[in-house]
């Protein structure tokens, strides 16, 4: 079984609260830059565990496409002042 897993560990308190994911073309196909809707809604958003670690995001996928780029985004939190 094939898997891909996207980790984002962030500092102590600031895991962002928005996030998802997004699949494109990889920039030498025709369709380049494109999201890959088929793909995109394959795939589970991401997910964090507050029982494992509050401030890891991860996305797992499970076989994962040639040609196409995942992409794993986020808001970042504002600081205060």
């Amino acid at each position: 079984m094939r898997n891909f897993v996207i980790q984002v560990k962030f500092p102590f308190g600031s895991c962002p609260s928005e996030y998802w994911h997004e699949v494109r073309w990889y920039a030498t196909t025709a369709q380049e830059g494109e999201v890959h809707l088929g793909e995109q809604g394959r795939i589970e958003r991401p997910k964090k565990d507050p029982t494992i670690d509050p401030d890891l995001l991860r996305l797992e996928v499970d076989f994962p496409l040639n040609g196409l780029v995942y992409i794993l985004g986020w808001k970042p939190l504002l600081r205060a002042g």
